[in-house]
């Protein structure tokens, strides 16, 4: 796989991971995860919630998705989840999305999708650690799609 990964994200490689797409800068990790792959979502550039760089913007914003804070990162028949990220200035730093099967898919910003099995594979220096685990029933379950 790729040691430029596997440098930036420590955990990566022991939790299992693949990349899913080339890189892009055409969307980033908030975007993919409310399921927008056409634009970049950010304050001042796209986004539908309360702005700001706390993590309570990013819950607000995902909040207006539909989605509910829940414990826990486990898959969950007919939900689907995001993992929320922060760093310990409380600024939020990445979301990413659980996928039907269980993993997880993530936009590493203006690089590649990747698909890892546990929202942990991305803790460390760049992401800091998951501060939220939201979710909502998916829109799959309900003859919707992302």
């Amino acid at each position: 796989m790729s040691a430029e990964l596997e440098g930036a994200f420590p955990n990566l490689a022991a939790d299992g991971y693949t990349v899913a797409s080339s890189k892009t800068q055409a969307y980033n990790c908030v975007a993919w995860a409310a399921g927008d792959a056409s634009r970049w979502w950010e304050p001042g550039i796209y986004w539908p919630g309360p702005t700001g760089d706390d993590l309570a913007a990013l819950t607000g914003l995902f909040t207006a998705l539909g989605y509910v804070p829940c414990v826990g990162d486990e898959l969950e028949a007919g939900c689907e989840k995001v993992a929320l990220y922060a760093d310990d200035q409380g600024n939020w730093t990445h979301a990413a999305l659980q996928l039907p099967d269980g993993w997880w898919t993530s936009k590493l910003g203006p690089d590649e999708d990747i698909l890892h099995r546990t929202p942990q594979a991305l803790l460390g220096d760049l992401y800091g650690q998951v501060r939220e685990i939201m979710k909502r029933t998916s829109p799959t379950s309900s003859g919707g799609t992302i």
